[in-house]
């Protein structure tokens, strides 16, 4: 009997002890937390930061969604997806008390801070970086590094941050850009040039506005190599003066082979957008383009440019002197700039366009309206979108997918949507809407990985009618939305 009872004795423990070994190794996958890990000294947390699908009621459309900050002041400057799927969000904040770290450089001397956030396709933080400087001129990403150009309040001295992808700890020591023989000189684009010929490394052409002793304003192209010093060669340095008048449109890119800047003058001499084309190719060649010539002397003021996505051509939007409320489209070859090969009016003041698969998506605004045209590569076929007319300020227009599906944001029924329309048929149009009528969107990418999904940067300064509470003074909001 004594046997006996030893026997179920040894039984027993062992069981115990194969138990306690069992919750030893088991670890929850971190989806069933209805919130992220800890990632940095946390004692009071400020809120419940992150929302998964079972805990939204609002909203069956939205997959998760997190707050990004903490009880001040936060604004995004850009968001991207990596080719693995994480996302990375960089922006400014004055925040003391940010979700995932209680150090984020903001102090009574230094009031704003830099941040940048790697957020995995679950919705959770997963690695952040704090840098001190309050403004961000540009975010470049390459395939495993992230660059960051940036720079104080009240100096024009631009530092550039690299940072790895993986870790977003800094690869290399900033590096501060020397634009000289430039003075002052304000960052207005950059690009980075990575098609290149055989033999040709990857370069960063950056654009920049200065100005002389003598009041004249310069718009000028300079090459760095990756390691941020002066690329010597074919058009490295090129400058354009202007009168004090010269104001910015926009600076278009061709890859390595050139470049456009167009932009509206407006003194005493002339009023007109005039545009300036270089090409690399042959030497730092440069054809000027006067609009206000080239459509039969008529004053012209340019709202935007883009490229053709199927023929050597590139589109100007604006309005001319004799109808200041419709919008003009003008179609240019690259060969022969001085020429208009198209040429189509619509009513309302551009606000976007968006060059598709079979032709040019324009959103427009008038008086009381928002309407929203359909433009083909002939010109030919002109249509007014009525499945968009409820669709009120179009923001951004993007192609997704692989079927030429197209997204737009905006606000529907006084709250902000995405719209979509399937193979570009805008007769098959649908919407989602997101949040409130106190929240608008920032930014919007659809998921490179799932093209049913997109991620979208919400800002808010009330009550969010998703997740109905209010955290901050300006509350960031990141979504994946099911669309």
């Amino acid at each position: 009997m004594r046997a006996l009872i030893a026997l179920h004795l040894l039984v027993a423990l062992a069981l115990i002890l194969v138990m306690l070994g069992s919750f030893g190794v088991i670890t929850l996958p971190i989806s069933c937390s209805s919130s992220p890990p800890v990632i940095g000294p946390q004692p009071n947390p400020p809120h419940n930061r992150f929302r998964a699908a079972n805990t939204l009621t609002l909203n069956e459309n939205i997959a998760w969604e997190i707050n990004l900050g903490g009880s001040g002041e936060e604004t995004i400057h850009s968001f991207f997806q990596s080719s693995a799927g994480h996302l990375f969000v960089v922006g400014t904040t004055t925040s003391t008390d940010y979700d995932f770290e209680e150090n984020t450089l903001v102090t009574a001397e230094s009031p704003v801070a830099t941040f940048v956030i790697r957020v995995g396709r679950d919705g959770r933080p997963q690695h952040y970086a704090f840098v001190e400087g309050s403004i961000v001129d540009k975010v470049i990403h390459g395939i495993d590094t992230l660059f960051l150009f940036q720079r104080h309040h009240g100096e024009n001295l631009t530092r550039v941050h690299t940072l790895s992808l993986s870790t977003l700890n800094e690869t290399a020591e900033p590096r501060v850009l020397d634009t000289s023989p430039l003075v002052d000189a304000t960052i207005l684009k950059i690009n980075y040039i990575t098609h290149t010929p055989i033999g040709v490394p990857h370069y960063f052409r950056i654009f920049l506005r200065s100005q002389d002793a003598l009041g004249r304003v310069f718009f000028a192209s300079m090459h760095f190599n990756t390691n941020f010093t002066p690329r010597a060669g074919l058009g490295s340095f090129v400058e354009l003066p202007h009168s004090m008048s010269q104001t910015l449109v926009d600076i278009i890119c061709f890859g390595h082979s050139g470049f456009f800047v167009l932009s509206n003058v407006s003194d005493d001499m002339r009023r007109n957008a005039v545009g300036h084309y270089w090409s690399n190719l042959d030497g730092r060649t440069s054809r000027d383009l006067e609009l206000g010539g080239a459509i039969q002397n008529r004053r012209y003021q340019a709202r935007g440019v883009t490229i053709s996505r199927h023929n050597n051509r590139f589109a100007i939007l604006g309005t001319l002197d004799t109808a200041p409320t419709q919008t003009h489209i003008f179609e240019f070859n690259f060969d022969l700039v001085h020429q208009v090969t198209h040429a189509e009016s619509m009513s309302g003041l551009a606000t976007g366009v968006l060059p598709t698969h079979n032709g040019y998506l324009i959103s427009t605004q008038g008086a009381s309206s928002f309407p929203t045209y359909f433009l083909d590569y002939r010109f030919s076929d002109k249509r007014l979108l009525t499945s968009l007319e409820n669709f009120s300020n179009v923001g951004a227009m993007m192609d997704i997918g692989t079927g030429d599906d197209i997204m737009v944001t905006g606000m529907q029924n006084n709250r902000p949507s995405l719209g979509i329309a399937r193979g570009g048929n805008f007769a098959n149009f649908s919407s989602v809407s997101i949040g409130s009528s106190t929240e608008r969107i920032i930014d919007v990418r659809n998921d490179g990985l799932n093209p049913r999904y997109a991620f979208v940067i919400l800002e808010s300064r009330g009550e969010s009618a998703d997740v109905s509470n209010n955290f901050g003074s300006s509350d960031v909001w990141l979504v994946r939305v099911r669309i």
